[in-house]
């Protein structure tokens, strides 16, 4: 093309010397960097409008003039007389450019050498994109709805006839009635205290409560007593729980009950044996708010106050073995717990009794379409657009913490000020990568390409649907985009297929528009050297080891992860077209940003591997988790049975008595740890332990793990080290020995064995 360029500047300058006398009449020519452009066929970036004040063309299109040719590549009919679609003309015009470049013999030499074969080209005329390039945006003026076309030109016709003066006092109406909302609104989500007749009413997440109980295996300490002061006490407390738990308040994380596995369903442990009154009798340590939920107590939509009584005693029916049960998600436990509760109405005056986020959510939808609407620059609504929407995410629809009203007044860790320096601490970041996103795409496609009201509502659209991810993809049986969680959960890779579907089909869509547009190159060469170093720092990590203090430590020390926020910021930057399409893609992917910044921060994409292990007993510590425990129901007696493996770092001395055993690695005493029926019963040196019978005729349900002092293995006149002090603590009772984070400190231990039931 280089000699069509230099004839066409000759061409510029005699036409330009034939018509200096034209003046600004019709037949003259404007000239722009020796290009001609016919002076009906020029249209400015700032002046997208006739005298009619109807929408003109969108890009500066340059006619240039072929050699032995007196027809423009624009074409006769111009583009002022509406929309002009020249879709396909970059195919076209790069195959003329071939032929007459082949023809004349003008062409480069090693560009005819290299066009050998007719697939070569068309892969060489890919890669080169068309000669022309065009990237239209489209004004709904024919082949829609009036509607539509209407919709589209609001923005653009309030900018035009309205003054200065009426646009700023539009915003400053819009401004004060989103600050009044924020005012009344939030100020209910985040300091309206819940109460039942005067008693505050503490705030639960629909999942796990810790507040209730610590959590699973020996959280709670030896026999549960961290966690069983309420329950002995008979006490009722009221739980306000939030909306949206239908569907929510799985268990994610692996948890055991009995001889079972727990993971990607409700956590809600019921009583073969209802109560008096005939409600049913959840385990102490199951998921309130989401058996609220299934019992029918609050509301999906808005939540609500419940009653929970609590008791220090379980129903149990040992001729039903734990199972699930078929009228709910319930799972049967058939033997003995120190805790329980049944769920109730809260019966008397409820103040603020309802989670009023869908308000929250409603109010953030109808404030950015008035913003898509009523804003005419387009830096007003995309800045304003991204403040609502990580507003509404942060302290409304998906907040990082559930406040409790009660640590407002406390100061305890789930209090709205933490909620609020997390906002604050957050949006800075975000805001950097915001406008690097804005500076980067949303400049081209909303500002300089003069998108209308059409196109912000479909940005719109694509941005609310991932913001509230927690109510739409996450509905979806796919926990995280690694191997080992699609693997353990099957309904998982029919959506991961679905979803990968449908990028491919928006990544060759998307494609082909940004080869129209001229961007193929730099797309493609900016992808495959991401995708390259994906690939490379996923296959390092694996060799990466992290084991502090271990020699010989086998456990990959870092995953490779890719977060909502990487993968939205990733891909957004394919958007930059003005296809109507591709303002829906771009919502979609600032969305997700958006989503996992305000959720769960800038994470980092290489992560621990035990941080993203769903079950922490598969890999923890330096031993693999004890293989069993064996038990005598005659004597009562259990001891802990250890895997072959570790046979060279553990040493067993028996006794003339099962409790003169003990139990060394490296040559370092040894402790342990025995849960019977899911609580903690005894935490000291690793030894046969007396297990106490919790009922009559109850079968019991054994797990064990095994703890030990990290170091070089001890010499042999060294003696003992470790918990070797604790020779004479055999009383289950000690303080030092009650299974809480302080006795354990210096500790590395197992994973737990697999419940064996006796």
């Amino acid at each position: 093309m280089e000699h069509t360029a230099e004839h066409t500047v000759e061409r510029s300058r005699s036409f330009r010397s034939d018509n200096s006398d034209g003046g600004d009449g019709g037949d003259g020519a404007d000239s722009v960097e020796g290009v001609v452009r016919p002076r009906e066929w020029v249209h400015s970036a700032e002046s997208k409008y006739g005298e009619d004040g109807e929408r003109q063309g969108d890009d500066i299109e340059l006619a240039t003039y072929r050699v032995g040719s007196g027809q423009s590549d624009s074409g006769s009919d111009g583009v002022c007389g509406g929309y002009h679609d020249d879709e396909g003309a970059g195919e076209s015009d790069s195959d003329s450019d071939s032929d007459n470049g082949n023809g004349n013999g003008n062409g480069n030499e090693s560009e005819r050498h290299a066009a050998g074969s007719v697939v070569w080209r068309r892969l060489l005329r890919i890669w080169r994109g068309p000669s022309r390039p065009s990237d239209r945006i489209e004004d709904f003026r024919h082949g829609y709805s009036p509607w539509v076309y209407l919709v589209n030109r609001v923005p653009l016709a309030l900018g035009q006839r309205a003054g200065r003066r009426t646009r700023l006092a539009v915003l400053a109406v819009y401004f004060a009635g989103l600050l009044v909302t924020l005012r009344l609104l939030y100020g209910h989500l985040l300091f309206g205290a819940p109460a039942v007749d005067g008693t505050p009413a503490v705030t639960f997440p629909c999942g796990a409560a810790p507040k209730l109980w610590l959590g699973a295996n020996d959280k709670c300490g030896l026999h549960a007593r961290r966690c069983m002061g309420p329950f002995r006490r008979h006490e009722t407390l009221y739980v306000r729980c939030p909306a949206f738990c239908g569907g929510a308040g799985l268990a994610y994380d692996v948890v055991k009950y009995a001889d079972r596995r727990v993971q990607y369903q409700p956590y809600i442990v019921q009583a073969p044996a209802p109560a008096d009154d005939g409600s049913p009798v959840y385990r102490g340590d199951s998921f309130p708010c989401i058996a609220a939920y299934e019992q029918g107590a609050i509301s999906q939509l808005f939540g609500g106050v419940v009653a929970l009584h609590l008791d220090d005693h379980f129903p149990y029916d040992t001729a039903e073995p734990p199972r699930t049960n078929d009228s709910g998600p319930a799972l049967l436990f058939d033997s003995s717990f120190p805790a329980s509760f049944t769920i109730g109405p809260a019966v008397g005056a409820v103040r603020n009794g309802h989670d009023l986020r869908l308000l929250g959510i409603v109010a953030g939808l109808v404030f950015t379409a008035a913003a898509a609407l009523l804003a005419y620059d387009a830096r007003v609504f995309y800045l304003t657009t991204v403040a609502v929407l990580y507003t509404t995410i942060v302290l409304c629809s998906d907040p990082p913490v559930i406040v409790d009203f009660l640590d407002n007044r406390y100061g305890g860790g789930d209090s709205a000020w933490r909620l609020l320096s997390l906002y604050v601490r957050r949006l800075i970041p975000l805001g950097l990568a915001v406008g690097f996103v804005w500076k980067c795409v949303g400049e081209y496609t909303f500002r300089a390409g003069g998108a209308g009201g059409v196109q912000r509502l479909l940005f719109l659209a694509g941005a609310w649907l991932t913001a509230l991810n927690n109510l739409t993809f996450d509905r979806l049986p796919l926990d995280r985009l690694l191997p080992s969680d699609i693997a353990h959960r099957p309904s998982s890779i029919a959506a991961f297929l679905f979803l990968v579907g449908l990028l491919l089909c928006c990544a060759v869509v998307q494609g082909r528009r940004i080869w129209r547009a001229g961007w193929f190159r730099r797309a493609a060469v900016g992808y495959a050297a991401g995708l390259a170093g994906l690939v490379w720092v996923g296959r390092g990590c694996s060799g990466l080891l992290a084991l502090d203090g271990v020699p010989g430590g086998d456990v990959p020390g870092l995953v490779l992860r890719v977060h909502h926020w990487a993968l939205g910021l990733a891909l957004v930057f394919a958007c930059k077209t003005r296809w109507t399409g591709s303002y829906i893609m771009q919502g979609l992917c600032v969305g997700l940003l958006l989503n996992g910044v305000g959720r769960w921060g800038f994470a980092s994409v290489l992560e621990q591997h035990g941080a993203v292990l769903r079950d922490r007993d598969s890999v923890a510590g330096h031993l693999s988790r004890p293989a069993g425990v064996r038990f005598d129901p005659a004597t009562r007696w259990a001891q802990v049975l250890f895997a072959p493996a570790d046979s060279a770092k553990i040493t067993v001395s028996a006794g003339p008595t099962p409790a003169e055993q003990t139990v060394s690695v490296n040559g370092r005493r040894a402790r342990v740890k025995l849960l019977v029926n899911d609580v903690l019963v005894y935490a000291g040196p690793a030894r046969g332990v007396l297990v106490p019978a919790p009922a009559p005729a109850a079968p019991l349900y054994l797990r064990a793990a095994v703890c030990y002092r990290p170091g070089p293995p001890a010499g042999p006149d060294s003696g003992l080290d470790g918990a070797g002090d604790d020779d004479d603590d055999d009383d289950d009772d000690d303080s030092a020995a009650d299974g809480s984070a302080a006795s354990d400190r210096g500790f590395r231990c197992s994973g737990w064995s697999a419940a064996m039931r006796y």
